[in-house]
């Protein structure tokens, strides 16, 4: 009796196949919080707990600092220089250089949160608008956003350095140059658009169902900016994306499109690449009203680290 091995690219085909499933229905996301809480005050500062993380953003004449308010410090979305963390005590934005900015004053009925290369602050409301404020600082004040444009139908955005992808279900509208100008694409006619993300360099990834079978994931993939756009090799049920990685926000099945935007990759890991522990996650300190030293930690920015080698996993 003899055996013979699968090849590689058959193992790898069925390790991805693996991680998709049924995918979630099309929905609105929640909203954003609108109404920030009262600013905080000297004497009830917000900090983290004592640990290893301090060293490298507390300055030593900072004092002692209480233990922290925060329910979660889960970082939202990021640019060059800023992120914007979802707190119990509302949006914060951590800068490079400016420290803890906040709490941020959104819009009413802002669903969804972006940060382009020039670190201004992006939303998408319920009624389809896309509104700007040029940085964090004029984002605590919702009269600071600017309209952009208006998309009828509009569920989703995704914003990239100069790239931004603003979708309904059956319509993706492209600009590369911040929304000064768009272009309607169309990755399929039979696809309903569940997600979709942009990388720096004008790889567009969109995740929907078709309508022959619209409970099974399916994904397209253009290296052009929208013109063109091609199947997948790997459906996964959802995506996510970190910077410049897109993909499918499974950690215990990590599959990461490569750069190339060909192939689905394993390796590395999400759990070791950096910014993946962002640091800008144990920032959230105020020493004052609106800021405090920031890190000199490595953080991802919007293309890096880059996305994982051309070699299939």
């Amino acid at each position: 009796m003899s055996f013979k091995l699968l090849p590689i690219s058959l193992l790898c085909a069925c390790t991805l196949w693996a991680c998709a499933h049924t995918p979630r229905p099309a929905h609105r996301p929640d909203a954003l919080p609108a109404t920030p809480l009262p600013a905080l005050t000297p004497d009830a500062p917000l900090a983290l707990e004592p640990g290893s993380a301090q060293a490298p953003f507390l300055e030593e004449s900072a004092g002692a600092l209480t233990r922290p308010y925060l329910d979660s410090r889960e970082i939202i979305t990021f640019g060059e220089h800023v992120s914007v963390h979802r707190t119990g005590r509302g949006l914060f934005a951590v800068h490079a250089e400016q420290g803890v900015l906040g709490p941020l004053e959104l819009p009413q009925g802002s669903v969804v949160l972006g940060v382009d290369g020039e670190d201004a602050i992006w939303v998408l409301t319920r009624d389809a608008d896309i509104l700007r404020a040029r940085d964090a600082l004029a984002a605590q004040d919702a009269a600071s956003f600017a309209r952009v444009h208006h998309f009828p139908g509009a569920i989703g955005m995704d914003v990239n350095r100069t790239q931004v992808a603003v979708f309904s279900e059956r319509e993706l509208f492209v600009s590369t140059d911040l929304g000064k100008s768009w272009v309607l694409r169309v990755p399929s006619p039979q696809l309903a658009l569940r997600q979709v993300f942009v990388r720096h360099d004008g790889v567009i990834v969109a995740l929907g169902a078709k309508r022959e079978a619209p409970n099974i994931p399916h994904v397209m993939i253009s290296r052009d900016g929208g013109e063109t756009f091609e199947d997948s090799s790997f459906h996964p049920t959802r995506l996510a994306r970190h910077g410049s990685w897109i993909w499918n926000a499974d950690i215990s099945c990590v599959a990461t499109l490569t750069a190339d935007a060909r192939h689905w990759s394993s390796d590395p890991s999400l759990a070791h690449a950096p910014g993946y522990r962002d640091p800008r996650a144990k920032m959230l300190a105020l020493i004052d009203h609106t800021r405090a030293p920031a890190s000199s930690l490595p953080a991802a920015t919007l293309a890096m680290p880059e996305p994982p080698g051309d070699d299939p996993a």
